[in-house]
């Protein structure tokens, strides 16, 4: 049996390498947004870590209040009184 139908055959090859050509556009679109959206989110870690604990800074500087009773030597009285204290806080 012959067909009357004159026989037209796709070309797969072109439609695959159109579809390839999009698939991989997506693909890289994609892959863009998602390092933009994971640097972004880096940033914004660090901003917020800088912002609580002051960042750039050499790391030497301690924060804190210091005593400045205790920078000089305390006489025996004191050290007795300081002493009696501790004791008494390491027995609870």
């Amino acid at each position: 049996k012959s067909s009357s139908k004159p026989s037209t055959k796709r070309n797969p090859s072109k439609k695959k390498a159109s579809s390839t050509s999009t698939d991989n556009d997506l693909i890289a679109a994609i892959r863009g947004k998602s390092l933009a959206r994971r640097e972004a989110g880096f940033d914004s870690l660090m901003a917020g870590l800088e912002d609580r604990y002051g960042g750039g800074g050499s790391g030497n500087k301690k924060k804190g209040k210091r005593n400045k009773k205790m920078d000089g030597d305390i006489n025996d009285d004191e050290f007795e009184k300081i002493q009696a204290k501790l004791m008494k806080n390491k027995r609870k």
